[in-house]
């Protein structure tokens, strides 16, 4: 239920806001850097209040990781979302990007993070992949 509730919420707050600040005029860039701007506030506030005061000191390999992330999948993945919904109505973007996204995510827990995936996972990483494949031929 946690992780639907995430996708509704990250589905509402994504495609809206970012298909009205581009129709408006603002450009991907400027969209990343507010939004870059904001995700970097809120990160820091929440993992500076959760964290007690002896326990305040950066990890390297976390911060490589943030670091890393953020350069690849937050900066670099936005700015060509941002750049298809200028290109492509947000409905036809929306599902092939949510179920790439599923597989890779996926993909990564296995081989990065070693995780053992269930009968069901693999399952639903095929229907994902299935649905992106439908969504794509429908284009």
């Amino acid at each position: 239920m946690a992780a639907l509730g995430a996708a509704l919420l990250w589905g509402i707050a994504e495609t809206g806001p970012a298909k009205y600040c581009l129709s408006r005029g603002m450009s991907p860039a400027e969209f990343q850097l507010v939004l870059v701007g904001v995700a970097s506030v809120t990160w820091w506030t929440t993992a500076l209040a959760r964290r007690s005061p002896s326990k305040r000191r950066l990890d390297p390999v976390g911060l490589w990781i943030a670091f890393f992330t953020a350069g690849v999948g937050f900066f670099l993945g936005w700015i060509l979302w941002l750049s298809g919904l200028r290109l492509a109505e947000a409905s036809l973007l929306t599902p092939i990007r949510g179920g790439a996204m599923t597989i890779f995510a996926f993909a990564t827990s296995v081989i990065l993070l070693g995780e053992r995936p269930t009968g069901r996972s693999f399952l639903g990483a095929a229907l994902a992949s299935a649905g992106v494949v439908l969504v794509s031929l429908g284009a």
